[in-house]
């Protein structure tokens, strides 16, 4: 037994210590977010938990090297894993200072379910020199071993590394064995599986449904909803805000005609996740998968209605785009962004006006409208025309001084989001028509962490609530309250009570007076 042990470890060893050069640069790529992470609030032992993971990865990885002598695979292989230890510990380091959180399957979601546009200002919006000096230290530390070590003469040390190493080995293996579901997710090959295995958007029209309805009555002939973008609530005038940033919708809310939901809330923080059961009969409480459930938009097709996606947002993503793959449900997509595939300037919110008075002025029929707007998504400075910009960071004295500029840029961004959406209930005006009005979530505006604003984080409970404590209003025109008195009611009925955006489906299909048939 002792002798098969030995052997093993021999094994084990022999091209390990051939390739230690590659081990040691590989590690400290992999390992050093993680420790300096967890040290940085206060972890030491979890630092050196989360660090034996990488130990136990890097030394497999460092085997598979040695199974071959020709140089060409070992170049390519070095190559490779290389590169993904710098993209790793970009991640780390950037995850940490940015965003005050470790690498999860979160950031994913960012990078690989969202459009080119939100992609790019998300990146500019975070983006900052003091990580990149910490990533460029730990990198040229992780070059210096390798071409180090890689002239070093082993022979020398071979038994004193053996030994050692094994023991490592053994007690890596041990403590890691261990169950400790936390932060798993930033363990460096779950991070690589994490982008493969990040759920691709399906073909939604394989999905698609013929919905069974009851009618309940009349429906109404305009049923629109706006979906805003990043949207606080302790910004919104509406909401007690002290600064005037929604004087249009305050004027609004003095007719009869006008709902303000007290206490709403959307399913997450991210806008692929809200999307996903707001336009869905789907909610996170399901066990099905989201895209087996009922589309609305199916739904609406059923009561009658012709389906109209307005939006300024762009329809190209990583892996395609969930709100793009909705609107390849309507029958009539319009997208005031797709020229703008990258970077560089592009169409205010306000280009959408003129495109919902053209389907007004053409169609007779039953219309439902989905309109998205690009809101308030980072970069706040680049979401208002400089008419707009009304709030300056000096009147700002109630937030540190590195906040100032922020909050008065964002501010804006909810001032001219006022103007847009009010512009696009004024279309309505004369129609038989309702509209409700909501973002996909909000954001942690300095709330959980007083150096931070940005999509919030579920691990922090307070940033969470934050971030998902969202607006949500409703306004109707006279030749609808006068043909529906009793939705109106209801809606008042209900507006003090807890709301999430993922029965907001539920609640259309009323105004519509329709009944789904499960």
């Amino acid at each position: 037994m002792s002798r098969l042990l030995s052997s093993t470890i021999f094994f084990l060893q022999k091209p390990f210590l051939e390739n230690l050069y590659f081990f040691a640069s590989i590690w400290v790529l992999v390992s050093a977010g993680d420790v300096f992470y967890h040290c940085y609030y206060g972890e030491p032992a979890f630092a050196i938990y989360m660090s034996l993971h990488g130990f136990i990865q890097c030394y497999a990885i460092t085997i598979l090297l040695g199974v071959s002598d020709k140089k060409i695979w070992k170049k390519s292989f070095c190559s490779v894993f290389l590169f993904l230890g710098i993209i790793n510990i970009i991640a780390d380091v950037w995850s940490l200072h940015s965003l005050h959180v470790g690498f999860t399957d979160e950031l994913v979601a960012i990078v690989m379910g969202t459009n080119l546009s939100e992609s790019e200002n998300f990146i500019k919006a975070f983006f900052d020199w003091k990580p990149m000096i910490v990533i460029a230290a730990f990198t040229i530390l992780s070059f210096f071993l390798f071409f180090w070590l890689k002239g070093f003469e082993q022979k020398k040390t071979s038994i004193f590394l053996s030994k050692s190493l094994a023991f490592a080995l053994i007690i890596s293996i041990a403590l890691v064995s261990i169950k400790h579901s936390r932060n798993w997710d930033g363990v460096f090959l779950n991070k690589i599986g994490l982008f493969l295995n990040y759920e691709k958007i399906e073909d939604l029209n394989k999905y698609r449904t013929n919905p069974v309805l009851t009618y309940l009555g009349k429906q109404p002939q305009i049923i629109t909803l706006i979906i805003g973008e990043s949207l606080t609530k302790s910004q919104c005038q509406l909401y007690g805000y002290s600064r005037e940033t929604q004087p249009n919708l305050v004027q609004m809310a003095d007719t009869s005609n006008f709902v303000l939901f007290r206490d709403a809330h959307s399913p997450s923080q991210y806008t692929a996740e809200t999307f996903k059961s707001l336009l869905t009969t789907w909610s996170p409480e399901c066990p099905n998968d989201w895209y087996k459930e009922t589309y609305l938009f199916d739904i609406m097709k059923a009561a009658g209605y012709k389906s109209i996606w307005i939006s300024n947002q762009n329809q190209n993503g990583v892996c395609d785009n969930l709100q793009a793959s909705f609107s390849k449900l309507c029958d009539e997509a319009i997208w005031t962004g797709e020229h703008h595939y990258g970077w560089g300037p592009r169409d205010l919110d306000e280009v959408i006006i003129p495109c919902v008075r053209d389907v007004l002025d053409k169609e007779t029929e039953k219309l439902f409208f989905v309109i998205n707007l690009m809101g308030s998504h980072e970069e706040f400075s680049e979401r208002y025309p400089h008419t707009f910009h009304h709030f300056k960071s000096d009147e700002y004295v109630e937030y540190l001084p590195e906040q100032r500029e922020t909050m008065a840029h964002y501010d804006n961004t909810v001032l001219y989001n006022d103007f847009v959406t009010s512009e696009i209930i004024k279309q309505f005006v004369e129609k038989e028509a309702c509209i409700f009005y909501l973002p996909d979530h909000a954001l942690d505006l300095y709330v959980s962490d007083s150096t931070y604003a940005g999509h919030g984080r579920s691990a922090d409970p307070i940033s969470f609530e934050t971030s998902t404590s969202i607006p949500l209003l409703f306004i109707s025109t006279d030749s609808f309250d006068n043909l529906f008195p009793d939705q109106l009611e209801y809606l008042n009925s209900i507006k003090d009570s807890y709301f999430n955006s993922s029965s907001l489906p539920y609640l259309i299909m009323q105004l519509g007076n329709i009944k789904l048939e499960q």
